[in-house]
Formats: structure tokens, C-alpha cells, sequence
């Protein structure tokens, strides 16, 4: 390499090191004040850098899909660590001190982002993974890897089932119960009630009767925890069986050996699978139709479909759009590349006939039914966020005649308040019922008259109440385990059993995993999009587009999440933390330079 490239990739490593070592802050300070500490680790980080730079810079494919990824995940580390820290966009604009170091640190992020995402790319497309040696363990699991997962999750996750007998029933599911139970609630205040029923259609209905029906099993044999324990047990069987499906189809698929049952590990020690298999949410069923349906979207792509494979494709599909409301846009957002697909034609457009007609009938059924819609209120997190941020930094600007046109569709008064910058539910919940459709209109000529005069107070607003599902630093790993006291409060007697250690020490393991370097990442939400985004990448570099098929329903959950009312809400990204595994393990196969085979003797 000539003198001249080398001092060119000297320069870019210094610059790249301070883009990772120095927050704007620090880099300002570092240079007034001359800290030794951080010209030292500045110093560490580019001689690490430089040689990474001199043994692959020039000798590394740069590949389009992957400088697009750079500059967007320059952008989101650039923009996240502001909004992170400041909740607002000033440590990237606000002086020019602040805009040199971030375009500084923008070079110096791309350079290496861009590198790092084709060596990456170039050691999975190569990648050989040699077989075990054969043993009575391999045997075993070659001989039935169905038998061999479900044997396995059974044996571990019964442990959980023990320790929290009867199993874990939160906040929403607990208020489900209550509306099945034709007992008011926090939803049912939310909305008007249209009949005689108080269920409403905040939560999938579907999914409201399903545990409502074994609770009241319970109330009637006067035992309401045998209830709770008969739709737990039902759940986690439906969850051993769908991850030990994965396992065999994987296996089917000529996955290696050793990927299989690393995955199986991760079935297994990742607690958010034995912890969720207990949890009475719906988006446990959600996930684990999730799983199959991207299996089936796999099958779709690949092989020539039998009628069985159109009634399961049929099923799951319905089972997706009813067990969660924004279901249907994950469907709806396959259907454009279903039609691009150019086997199973046939079979695809009956699919897409089925399952809109199963959706239409079930909502039909709920119209007539008279159960109560859901609030308006549930779609307006994004401008009710916006016009509260705008009351607290900049009142001053809003005229008395618009904080009355305001105060008539959510309580102005407790904004100030209530307000809060990563959950929109404070003031979304203080919407009146009674707003009428003239009123809402008014707000949002409001809404917008201020968007035009601030707009980067609205987008701030909005990004911060989204960006830790980008953004890898924003962590929030949570699982339920606590027993709510909702059901109790109605004189029902839904309890734990005296286990108490035995749960204190899951929990533990279940808090602690989100502190394990590397095996953190597994619960990191912005890096499970991140991982995503990758994807995408690495299949347009491999030519294998139809595969694109395969990151779209993921894609549908990070767009709902983007609009809900929450940030960095982990239950919300469990279906594509459930698929990604087996998901990387298809893509994977289905884009090495070599075809893999495995020896089955």
C-alpha cells in the first residue's frame, strides 16, 4: 500500500475513534480542558481501528445495500444518542461545535459501519460449520428432533410452571377477565358501551373469550386458580410445540446440526421464551403464529404447495389477523409480494380470499354482536404527544382560543403534568369520550397550524416516543412475573404458591440475562431491528430477493410499534424476537456460496 493511502486510512481511523469514544459533550470539554484520559482511550481505539483499516479497507467489496445501511445507522447512532440524552435534537444542532463533531463523528461511523456490515456479510456467505461427531445425544435428535425439542422445553420450562403455579396473569389480560366477567373496568370507561356486553375490542376479542371462558371454568368449580392454570398450560404446550415444529422443519430444511441446537439452547436459557409461555398476554398466542407463519411464507416461496399447506397458510394467516389488532397489517403487507411469487399462484390468491373473508366475517360478528369498539383515542398517540410536548416547551405561543379547542378533546389542564416524553397513555387516557366529530376537526386544524410554526418540537416529540426500537443503547428488558392484585379486587382468589425461593431465583436469572455482554443483545430491541436491517442487506447482496418476503411481517410489528403508544415496549417486539432465530437460520442456508450438506446416515 502506497505511503499516501496509509496516512489517508491514519486520518480516517483518528476520526473514527472519535466518533466512538467521544459523546458531543465530552469532545467539547476533552478539547478545552485537554483530558489525557480521553486522548489516550482516543488514542487505543485508533491504533485498533488503523489496523483493521490497513488489513481490509481496500480489500473489502463495498456493496450499495450496505452503504445505504451505513448512513442509516450512522443517522440513528448520531440522532439516538442526542435524543437519549437530551430528548431533543441539540447535541446534534443546536451549535457549531455540535454540527463539526457530528459530521466528524458521521464520517467516522459510516467508514466503519460500512466495513464491519461486508466483512460480516462475506464471513456468513462463507461460513462452513462442521458437523458433530456422532454420539447417542446426535442420534437421538436425529432420530426424532420433534420428540428430542419437545422432551427438552418440557423438562425446563415445567420448572417455571411449578414455580408460578398457576401462571402469570398482568394487567391487560386481568382487565380481559373483568370484561368476560361483565365486571367495569379500566377499558370499559375508555369506550361506549354499544350493548349488552362489556367486551370490548381493545384487546382481540378471540382472545378475550379464550381465557375469560377458563376463568369462569374456574369461578364455577370454585377454583379460579385451576382456571387460570388450565389456559396456561394450554399456551405453554402450544409454545413447546411451535418452537419444537421450528426445530424439526429446521432440521427438514438441512440447517446444520450445531445451528439447530444452539437455537434449541436459545429455546431453552433466553428466559423471554419460558417466562412469555407463562404470561397470560395475547401476544404470546400472537408470536407463536408469528413463528409459523413465517415458516409457511418460507414454504410458500420455495416449494410447490399441497392443499394441506394452503388450509395451515389459511389458518395461521386468520390466526394472525385475530389474535392481535394490527394483525391484518401484517397480512396486508405480504399480500403486494405474495403476487409477485411465481409459484403457488393459485393457492396464494385463495389465500388472500380466505383470510380477508375470515376477517371481514369475525368483524361482521362483532358488529352485530354489538361489542364495543375501541377509542379513537388508541389512534392518536402520535398528535396527542405532539400538541403536549408543545404545551410544555412553548405555551406561550398557543392562544386561549386553541387551548379551549384543545381542552375539548383531551383534560389541558393535566398536561403539564401528565406528560410523558416515552408513553403516550398519561394523556391519551384523559380523551373525551363525549368529543364530538367537529370537535376532533378543530383540533387538528390546531394540530397543524402549530406544526407549522414548530415543527422540530412535533418530531422531537415523536422520536421520543419511538427511537429505542432504532436505537441499540435504549434498553427497557422487562418480562411479567409479578401477580396483580386486579382480579383480587373483585373478591376472586388468584394466587401464588408458597414457592417463593424457587421464583426468586428465576427471576433473578431473568433479571440478570439482560446484563450478560453479547448475550444481551438477544433482548436489545434496537439491535433485533437492527439485525433486521441487516437482513435486508445481506440478501439483496445475494441476489435471493424473494426472501424479502420473509422480513415483512417483522417489518409490519416495527411500523405498529413506531405508531403505538409506548417506546422500547418489549412486549410489542416479541413476535419477530421469537422468529429471528429460525428466520437467520433459512436466510442463512439459503445464501451461502456453497450448498451445505449434512450427512444423515
Amino acid at each position: 500500500m502506497k505511503s499516501k493511502n496509509k496516512v489517508i486510512l491514519f486520518i480516517l481511523s483518528i476520526i473514527t475513534s472519535v466518533g466512538i469514544i467521544f459523546n458531543p459533550i465530552d469532545t467539547i470539554e476533552a478539547i478545552k480542558f485537554n483530558y489525557s484520559s480521553q486522548v489516550l482511550s482516543t488514542s487505543m481505539i485508533a491504533i485498533l481501528v488503523y489496523l483493521l483499516y490497513l488489513k481490509k479497507y481496500n480489500n473489502t467489496k463495498r456493496r450499495k445495500s450496505f452503504k445505504i445501511l451505513s448512513i442509516v445507522f450512522s443517522l440513528i447512532l448520531i440522532f439516538g444518542y442526542s435524543i437519549h440524552t437530551t430528548s431533543s435534537f441539540k447535541l446534534v444542532f443546536d451549535n457549531i461545535e455540535y454540527i463539526a463533531l457530528s459530521i466528524i463523528k458521521f464520517i467516522g461511523y459510516y467508514n466503519l459501519i460500512n466495513l464491519l456490515l461486508n466483512i460480516v456479510y462475506e464471513y456468513l456467505i462463507s461460513l462452513e460449520i462442521k458437523e458433530f461427531k456422532e454420539n447417542k445425544l446426535i442420534k437421538k435428535f436425529k432420530d426424532n428432533p420433534f420428540k428430542f425439542s419437545i422432551i427438552t422445553l418440557t423438562c425446563f420450562y415445567i420448572i417455571y410452571l411449578i414455580a408460578y403455579y398457576p401462571g402469570v396473569v398482568g394487567y391487560d389480560p386481568s382487565y380481559q377477565i373483568r370484561e368476560f366477567m361483565g365486571i367495569p373496568n379500566f377499558y370499559t370507561e375508555g369506550v361506549h358501551i354499544s350493548g349488552n356486553t362489556l367486551i370490548t375490542a381493545f384487546n382481540p376479542v378471540l382472545h378475550t373469550i379464550f381465557i375469560g371462558s377458563f376463568f369462569k371454568f374456574g369461578v364455577i368449580i370454585n377454583n379460579v386458580n385451576f382456571g387460570i392454570f388450565l389456559y396456561t398450560l394450554i399456551q405453554m404446550s402450544f409454545m413447546i410445540f411451535t418452537l419444537s415444529y421450528s426445530i424439526k422443519f429446521m432440521y427438514e430444511e438441512k440447517v446444520p446440526i450445531k445451528i439447530i441446537l444452539f437455537i434449541l439452547g436459545i429455546y431453552v436459557f433466553v428466559p423471554i421464551f419460558p417466562f412469555y409461555s407463562l404470561s397470560a398476554f395475547k401476544d404470546t398466542y400472537f408470536a407463536l403464529f408469528f413463528v409459523l407463519y413465517i415458516i409457511y411464507l418460507y414454504k410458500l416461496i420455495k416449494y410447490n404447495y399441497t392443499k394441506v399447506d394452503l388450509f395451515k397458510l389459511i389458518f395461521i394467516s386468520s390466526m394472525l389477523c385475530l389474535f392481535r389488532n394490527n394483525g391484518i397489517l401484517t397480512f396486508l403487507l405480504s399480500v403486494p409480494f405474495f403476487l409477485i411469487i411465481k409459484k403457488n399462484r393459485k393457492y396464494i390468491m385463495i389465500t388472500i380470499f380466505s383470510v380477508l373473508a375470515v376477517f371481514f366475517t369475525y368483524n361482521g360478528i362483532l358488529t352485530i354482536t354489538k361489542v364495543s369498539p375501541t377509542s379513537k383515542r388508541e389512534v392518536l398517540s402520535i398528535p396527542f404527544q405532539q400538541i403536549s410536548a408543545l404545551v410544555v416547551n412553548k405555551e406561550d405561543i398557543i392562544t386561549d382560543e386553541d387551548k379551549e379547542i384543545i381542552n375539548k378533546i383531551i383534560d389541558y389542564s393535566v398536561i403539564k403534568e401528565k406528560y410523558n416524553k416515552e408513553l403516550s397513555d398519561p394523556i391519551k387516557n384523559t380523551y373525551r369520550l363525549d368529543a364530538t366529530n367537529k370537535e376532533l376537526i378543530d383540533f387538528f386544524r390546531v394540530w397543524l397550524k402549530y406544526f407549522a410554526k414548530e415543527p422540530r418540537i412535533y418530531l422531537e416529540a415523536s422520536i421520543n416516543n419511538i427511537y429505542g426500537y432504532y436505537y441499540p443503547d435504549k434498553q427497557n428488558w422487562y418480562f411479567y412475573h409479578m401477580k396483580y392484585n386486579v382480579l383480587n379486587e373483585n373478591g376472586f382468589d388468584y394466587h401464588y404458591n408458597n414457592l417463593s425461593v424457587l421464583r426468586d431465583i428465576l427471576y433473578g436469572y431473568g433479571e440478570g440475562f439482560s446484563y450478560v455482554p453479547v448475550l444481551n443483545l438477544m433482548v436489545n430491541v434496537g439491535f433485533i431491528t437492527w439485525i433486521y436491517l441487516y437482513l435486508i442487506g445481506h440478501i439483496i447482496s445475494s441476489n435471493k430477493k424473494r426472501f424479502l418476503l420473509l422480513l415483512l411481517p417483522a417489518f409490519s410489528i416495527i411500523l405498529a410499534s413506531t405508531l403505538g403508544p409506548v417506546n422500547t415496549y418489549y412486549r410489542y417486539v416479541i413476535p419477530y424476537s421469537f422468529s429471528l432465530p429460525v428466520l437467520l437460520a433459512l436466510i442463512y442456508i439459503n445464501t451461502k456460496k456453497s450448498i451445505f450438506i449434512r450427512n444423515d446416515k
